[in-house]
Formats: C-alpha cells, structure tokens, sequence
C-alpha cells in the first residue's frame, strides 16, 4: 500500500514546487498552474522545513487528536448499514466526490417510502480508527440518490489529511467526521465549489481529473502545514481547472 513518506517529500521540494506537483500529478495538462505555484516561494519553504512544523489542527498532520468540527446528519430515514472500509473496490453503485488516497466504500440504506438525496457537504471529513491510516476531507459538496426502501453501495473519495500516515486500504476502518470549521481551508472551498474536481463530473479518472485532484491534495496538504491562502491565490493556482 502506498504512502508518502517525508523524506521523499523533502527530496522532491528539494527541486522546487513544479517538480512536487509533476510528481503528484503526472500530467501537462496543468503547466500553466504550475508556473503560477511557483509564484509562492512560502510553499517550497514550508516543504522544505526540517522539522515539518504542522499545522496543529486536531487530526490533521501529525495530529492523532479526532478531527473537530460540526457534527454531520444523515437525512432522517438514512442509515450506514455496516462498517465503512477504506477500499477502492471496483464494485459499487455510485462513486463521488475527489481526492483519491482516502477511498471509503460503504452502504447507504433508505428507509423512507421516497428516494432521498444524501447530500455530503464541503469540508465533510472521514476518521480512521486508528492512527495508521490518513483521515480525509471533501473540498466539494456531492451527494448521491438513495431510492426508496432501498440501498446503494457508494464509493466516496476524500483528500488526504495527514501526508505520512497510509492511504486507505480494504484493512482500514472508518467513521464519518464532522464538517470542519477551520478558516484556512474557507478560500479553497470557495473556489472548489465551482470548480469541476469531483469524479462524477468527469465519468471516470481521466487524465484532467486527476490533474485537477492532485493539484488540490497539494493545496490540503499546504493547510496542514499551516500555510494559509487568499482566494485570489488559490483561484490563479486553480486556474485551468475547468469551471462547473
């Protein structure tokens, strides 16, 4: 199972920003956002911090606090049934949201006489069981239909919290966290919400969604750090993502 190791996160700083997102992303469709990144001479400080001075946000990091926040519902009548795994089965109903190293696979169970839309909120988190693992965070609301008296086994991705911990894995047991209330990630969100970053606008991993995940993991993983952004930034560092 992959996981990201600091070291080799500092080697690749070691290069500069451009060489951080080549390697996560794989792609030229975003060059120009790369160009712009390379504009935030803080960002390949912080990477290149030896003591890697996290944020301090409970669960984030290196944090093993549990994620804070406010509490997350289901629609009355909605029930998880079972545990939720942190898989990525191929096998399932629906799949949303974006992100890809935190991958929850789980089933969604309606109860009520009429289909019911799940709404899954922006900054809506994911909690491990146990430090091994990473926690997540939606950077786009999705949501998905649960027909009536019926259920639906949903594959829901989040961004990566915690850039030393494993991804998720079949082994991994998780718990839906709260919505997060920090400030620092309020400018991502205002731009991600009418951003095309979630996997269901896009069908399947095409080479732009994936471009598109990883550019916004590397921005999650800046927060954690304690770095902090203007709109304005995030939206040049964003910006050949597609519009909704």
């Amino acid at each position: 199972m992959k996981k990201f190791y600091l070291p080799i996160v500092r080697f690749i700083s070691s290069m500069g920003i451009c060489a951080v997102l080549v390697f996560l992303m794989n792609s030229c469709d975003l060059f120009n956002a790369i160009d712009a990144l390379n504009d935030y001479a803080e960002i390949i400080n912080m990477y290149q911090d030896t003591d890697y001075d996290y944020a301090g946000y409970a669960g984030m990091g290196a944090s093993e606090e549990p994620l804070d926040g406010t509490a997350y519902v289901l629609p009355a009548g909605v029930t998880i049934s079972g545990i939720i795994t942190g898989n990525g089965y191929d096998e399932y109903d629906e799949e949303r949201g974006s992100g890809g190293l935190v991958q929850l696979s789980f089933i969604i169970k309606n109860a009520r006489s009429t289909n019911v839309d799940v709404v899954f909120p922006q900054g809506l988190t994911t909690q491990n069981t146990t430090s091994e693992y990473q926690n997540g965070i939606l950077a786009k609301q999705t949501s998905v239909t649960v027909p009536a008296q019926d259920s639906v086994y949903l594959h829901l991705l989040f961004y990566c919290l915690n850039v030393s911990a494993h991804a998720s894995d079949a082994s991994a047991i998780y718990n839906i966290g709260p919505i997060t209330t920090i400030e620092a990630f309020k400018p991502l969100f205002e731009v991600c919400k009418n951003k095309k970053i979630n996997i269901e606008q896009y069908g399947s991993k095409t080479d732009k969604y994936e471009s598109a995940s990883s550019l916004v993991q590397s921005i999650v993983w800046c927060i954690t750090h304690g770095k902090t952004f203007k709109k304005s930034q995030i939206k040049d560092m964003l910006s050949l993502v597609d519009n909704d």
